[in-house]
C-alpha cells in the first residue's frame, strides 16, 4: 500500500536517508570486482555484467595479494562509474581503499568525497569529506566522516542536508552527530535549521524514522488564523497497521471553538476492494440558538438555527470485488447539521479535501457542501456480453428534519433492482431490441410507501436511405404495476392496493453526418476536421388518465407527447505537429477539439392544436416551440477555452438561462478564469479567479465572486507567493460574509510545507 498522499505523504528524510544509504552500500560492493581488467575477466568473462577499469597504471603484487591502479582511473559499468586518483585493493583482509578527488556516481546520482575505505567481509567503511548529491529531489548531503557501521547501521559527524545550491545556501539542516539504523530510527543531535547564514530553528536532540518501508509518525501540521476559529492548528500522526491498512488521527485546535478529534482508515485487501472511513467529531463551545449574540456562529442564509454543540462528519467510500465478477460500491454521508460542511471546507478534513480524495480516487465526489439532503448508498453491479444487472440501496439523509425534529417525508429507494438487456440483432429479423426491467420499494418515514414494477422494451428498425440518410423507427411497450404498504391520500377504497398501467410510445430517428478535411496555415494548425449532424426526432406518447395511480416519482406519470425535436451538431478538431518528447527529431500529429457547437429545439404539437388554455404549458399563452437550447464549447488556442451555455425564448425574445466560463493561460505561468451565470427570476452570479506572475520569483493571485441579484459580495480573496530556487512561501487572505481568513504556508523544496 502507498504512503499518505497529499501533504500526507510518507517521511522523506527516511526515503532521502534510504536512497543515501543504497548509494554507500554500492560503495561496499564495486571495489570486489575492481581488482583488474584481466582479473575481472577471468571472474566474470560475460561482457554485458562485466566492470571495466582505466589508469594510467596498474600494479598487481602477488606477495602481497594487493591490486594498485594509479592515475585517473576509471572503473564503470554501464551507468555506474568510480573515478579517482588511487584505488588500492587488499585481497587478502578484502579491503579496498580509493584517494584523491574520488567521484562516484549511480543513475544520476553521484557521490565526491576526499577517500573511501571499505571493509568487504565486514561490509563496513568510511567515507571521508563525503558529499552526497541525489538529483531526483535535489538534495544535497555533506558529512564530514559518513560511516557504515554494520550492515544496517550508519553515522555521520559534522553534517547538512539542502536542496539549495551556493556556498550559503538559502537554508540547510545541521547536525552535529546522526545515528541511524535502516527500517529503525535516526537520531540526530544538535539539529539546526539555518536561513542563510542565521540559525532560526534549534533542538539538541531530535528523533526519526529511516525506514524505506511506509513508518508511523507525526506528520506535517497546518495552521491558521480566522474570525470564526481564531488561532487553529491542525496536527495529523501516522500509523501503519500493516502492509495493506493505516490510520491516521488528527487533531484540530481552535482557539473559539475547542478542539476536534479526526481519523481517516484507509484499507487496500485487491487491486478491485479498497477503501477509506473519515470521522470527525467537535464538542463545540459555539452554538447558535437564534439570540443576537449567538447569530454569529450561524450561518442566516438558510434561516434555521443550529443549538446542537454536538457535532460530528462520517463519510466513506469504499469498492469491494464480489463473486462471479460482480463489485459493490459502500458510501456514506452523514452529518451533524447543516451547518458543518460549510463551516469546515478547508484543511486536512475539511469538505475540500475529502471531495477531492472521493473524487480523485473513487470517482464518486460527495453531494455539495451546502445540500442538506445526503446521499448512502449500498450499489452491487455485474455485466454480461448481454445484460447488466445493478442494485441500490439508498438512504437520502435529510440532516435538517432529522435535526430540527421535522417529519422527514424524503423518499428512499430500499432497494431498487434493475435488469437491463444491451440492444442487439433479433435472428434473421431486420429488428434489433433492448430492454430495462426496474423494481423500486419505495419507502419514506412520513407519507405513501409502496413497490413499483417496471418493464420496459423496445425494438428498433434502422434503416439506410442512400450513402448519407439513417431513418430508425422505434416501438417502446410498457408495463408498470404497483402494490402499496401505506397510502395515507388516497381517494379511493381503502382495499384498493394493486395497479396496473400499460403504454406504449412510438419514435422515428432520422437524421445524417457530413465531414470535410480542410488544410489551413498559419494557425499553428496543420489541418481540420468538421462534421456536423442535423437530426430530426418524432416521439408520440398516448394521453391517458393516470391519476389513479400511485405517485412516488417522473415514472408514475408518463404525460402525453406528441413532439418534433430537431438539433444539429458541429464537431470541428485540429491537427497539429508537435515533436515527440520520446525521440528527439520525430514529429508526430495529435488532434485537439476545436470548436462544438450542438443547438435543439421542440415544437410540441399538441399544444400547437390545443384550444383549452389549461393544457399550455404556462397556462397563459400558446407557445408551441420550446426555448432553443444551445451549448459551446471553443478552444480556438491551446491555452484559451470558452464553454457557454443558454435557453432563449423566441416568443419572449430574451434568454431564460444562460452561463458561460472562460479560461486563459500562459506559459508565463498568468492565468485567469470568469465565469457568470444567470437563471432568470432565480439567480445571477460573477466569478473571476487569477494567477499574474509579477517576476520569476512572486505571482499575485486573486479570486472574487458577487451575488448580482441580491448585490452583495459572495467571497473575496487575494494570494501572495514568493519562490526561490529551493524554497517558497505563500501568504492568503479570503473574505467571505461572517468569516475572514488568513493562511500562510512555507515549503522547503524536497522537505515538505508547514502552514495552511
Amino acid at each position: 500500500m502507498r504512503g499518505k498522499q497529499g501533504g500526507r505523504n510518507d517521511d522523506q528524510g527516511g526515503l532521502v536517508c534510504g536512497r543515501m544509504l543504497c548509494i554507500l552500500a554500492f560503495l561496499g560492493l564495486v571495489p570486489l570486482l575492481c581488482e583488474a581488467a584481466d582479473l575481472l575477466s577471468r571472474l566474470n568473462p560475460d561482457p554485458a555484467t562485466a566492470w571495466h577499469i582505466q589508469a594510467d597504471t596498474l600494479e598487481y603484487n602477488r606477495l602481497t595479494d594487493t591490486v594498485v591502479a594509479r592515475g585517473n582511473v576509471l572503473v564503470s559499468r554501464g551507468d555506474h562509474r568510480i573515478q579517482a586518483d588511487v584505488i588500492h585493493f587488499d585481497r587478502k583482509s578484502n579491503t579496498v581503499f580509493a584517494a584523491g578527488n574520488v567521484l562516484i556516481t549511480t543513475a544520476k546520482d553521484l557521490i565526491t568525497a576526499d577517500a573511501v575505505e571499505m571493509d568487504l567481509e565486514a561490509e563496513t567503511g568510511t567515507v571521508y569529506d563525503g558529499s552526497l548529491f541525489l538529483e531526483e529531489n535535489n538534495f544535497r548531503v555533506h558529512g564530514d566522516l559518513i560511516q557504515k557501521l554494520d550492515k544496517v547501521s550508519y553515522a555521520m559527524t559534522g553534517g547538512s542536508v539542502t536542496t539549495c545550491e551556493g556556498e550559503v545556501p538559502d537554508w540547510k539542516i545541521t547536525a552535529s552527530r546522526l545515528k541511524l539504523r535502516l527500517e529503525g530510527y535516526t537520531t540526530a543531535r544538535n539539529v539546526t535549521l539555518w536561513v542563510r547564514r542565521i540559525p532560526v530553528l534549534y533542538t539538541p536532540v531530535l528523533l526519526f524514522p529511516a525506514k524505506l518501508r511506509r513508518q508511523s509518525g507525526l506528520l506535517t501540521p497546518q495552521f491558521g488564523y480566522s474570525d470564526r476559529k481564531g488561532f487553529e492548528w491542525s496536527q495529523p500522526l501516522y500509523w501503519a497497521v500493516d502492509p495493506s491498512s493505516d490510520v491516521t488521527f488528527y487533531g484540530h485546535f481552535m482557539e473559539e471553538r475547542g478542539p476536534k478529534w479526526g481519523l481517516e482508515y484507509r484499507y487496500v485487501r485487491s487491486a478491485h476492494s479498497r477503501g477509506v472511513v473519515l470521522y470527525d467529531y467537535l464538542s463545540d463551545r459555539r452554538t447558535d440558538n437564534g439570540a443576537p449574540g449567538d447569530s454569529m456562529w450561524g450561518y442566516g442564509h438558510d434561516t434555521l438555527v443550529r443549538p446542537n454543540a454536538d457535532r460530528y462528519w462520517l463519510r466513506t467510500r469504499n469498492d469491494w470485488a464480489l463473486p462471479w465478477g460482480a463489485s459493490m460500491n459502500v458510501d456514506a454521508d452523514l452529518v451533524s447539521d447543516q451547518d458543518y460542511l460549510r463551516e469546515f471546507r478547508g484543511g486536512y478534513t475539511g469538505f475540500d479535501a475529502t471531495d477531492s480524495i472521493f473524487t480523485g480516487q473513487y470517482r464518486r465526489p460527495l453531494d455539495p457542501y451546502d445540500e442538506t439532503v445526503r446521499t448512502n448508498r449500498l450499489y452491487v453491479f455485474k455485466a454480461w456480453n448481454r445484460y447488466s444487472f445493478n442494485g441500490d440501496l439508498r438512504w437520502d439523509d435529510d440532516l435538517v428534519a432529522r435535526r430540527q425534529g421535522y417529519g422527514d417525508t424524503t423518499l428512499q429507494n430500499l432497494p431498487f433492482l434493475g435488469l437491463s438487456g444491451i440492444r442487439r440483432p433479433l435472428p434473421r429479423m431486420p429488428l434489433s431490441m433492448e430492454f430495462d426491467i426496474q423494481y423500486f420499494h419505495f419507502y419514506r418515514q412520513v407519507g405513501e410507501r409502496g413497490h413499483r414494477l417496471d418493464i420496459f422494451p423496445r425494438a428498433y428498425w434502422p434503416v439506410e436511405l442512400g450513402r448519407y440518410l439513417y431513418v430508425e423507427p422505434s416501438v417502446g411497450l410498457r408495463e408498470t404495476l404497483w402494490e402499496m404498504d401505506s397510502w395515507e391520500n388516497h381517494a379511493g377504497p381503502e382495499e384498493e392496493r394493486f395497479f396496473a398501467r400499460s403504454l406504449y410510445d412510438l419514435r422515428l430517428d432520422t437524421g445524417t453526418t457530413l465531414q470535410r478535411t480542410y488544410t489551413v496555415h498559419k494557425t499553428g494548425l496543420t489541418g481540420l476536421y468538421h462534421t456536423i449532424s442535423p437530426r430530426i426526432t418524432y416521439q408520440y406518447v398516448p394521453n391517458r388518465d393516470q391519476g389513479k395511480y400511485p405517485w412516488f416519482d417522473g415514472l408514475d406519470r408518463i404525460s402525453r407527447e406528441n413532439t418534433i425535436t430537431y438539433s444539429v451538431t458541429s464537431n470541428l478538431l485540429g491537427t497539429e505537429s508537435v515533436p515527440d518528447s520520446g525521440d528527439k527529431g520525430v514529429v508526430r500529429k495529435t488532434t485537439r477539439p476545436v470548436c462544438w457547437l450542438e443547438a435543439s429545439q421542440t415544437y410540441d404539437v399538441n399544444e400547437s392544436l390545443e384550444d383549452d388554455a389549461a393544457q399550455w404549458k404556462n397556462g397563459r399563452t400558446q407557445e408551441p416551440f420550446s426555448p432553443i437550447a444551445a451549448r459551446l464549447e471553443l478552444s480556438p488556442l491551446a491555452n484559451v477555452s470558452l464553454e457557454a451555455e443558454t435557453e432563449w425564448s423566441s416568443y419572449e425574445g430574451s434568454s431564460l438561462s444562460r452561463y458561460w466560463t472562460l479560461q486563459w493561460s500562459s506559459a508565463g505561468g498568468h492565468g485567469l478564469l470568469a465565469s457568470h451565470r444567470y437563471v432568470r427570476g432565480n439567480s445571477e452570479s460573477l466569478r473571476t479567479d487569477g494567477t499574474f506572475r509579477v517576476s520569476d520569483v512572486l505571482s499575485i493571485s486573486a479570486r472574487y465572486e458577487r451575488d448580482l441579484l441580491a448585490s452583495q459580495r459572495v467571497e473575496a480573496g487575494i494570494g501572495i507567493q514568493y519562490t526561490g530556487p529551493c524554497w517558497s512561501v505563500e501568504f492568503g487572505y479570503v473574505d467571505e460574509p461572517g468569516d475572514r481568513r488568513l493562511g500562510l504556508q512555507i515549503t522547503l523544496q524536497g522537505l515538505g510545507s508547514i502552514g495552511s
